[in-house]
């Protein structure tokens, strides 16, 4: 059975585009239908499942990855914007893993919300994402270690592999 191949249709099948949206119909690369069909048991993350904070000003891409990663077994939290990212972590700072931080967004770049975020909790790991090449302040920011990169447009194992490699790492 097929559907709307796009993040607004029944059927979630693409990967994340640079472009900020969605591309359809790449199953090998982002989600399989049946891992998104809604009548499949979806697996309910425990209270102590890693959470991750998502950040991105796409409500499209937003959603695929809270459904990809709720499923994979984290908790998550959103924020479409930088200033609610940042009081969002300092709120939940206690239990939130990773971030997840797109470097563009309209009211905050994302190295200024990660400052912000390192006022809060110097040990924060962050994995940054863009459609763009890392600009000279995200490739110091990555060189003291302690963050990565994921470029997009990427599938979502590589989101959850990337992460599960940021979580696994000391410090």
């Amino acid at each position: 059975k097929s559907g709307p191949s796009h993040a607004g249709g029944d059927r979630h099948t693409g990967i994340l585009n640079r472009d900020r949206g969605f591309w359809p119909g790449r199953d090998h690369l982002g989600f399989r239908e049946d891992l998104m069909d809604e009548k499949k048991e979806q697996r309910d993350p425990r209270p102590q499942a890693p959470m991750v904070l998502l950040v991105d000003d796409e409500p499209s891409i937003i959603q695929i990855m809270e459904r990809a990663l709720m499923f994979s077994g984290y908790r998550v939290l959103l924020a479409s914007r930088g200033e609610e990212a940042v009081e969002l972590y300092r709120k939940n700072q206690g239990s939130v893993s990773v971030v997840v931080l797109d470097r563009t967004m309209p009211d905050m770049a994302g190295e200024r919300v990660l400052e912000l975020l390192e006022a809060i909790n110097a040990g924060v790991k962050v994995i940054f994402t863009s459609g763009y090449e890392m600009g000279p302040e995200t490739q110091a920011i990555l060189s003291r270690g302690g963050h990565d990169f994921l470029p997009k447009p990427f599938g979502i194992k590589e989101l959850v592999k990337k992460i599960r490699e940021v979580l696994e790492r000391e410090g």
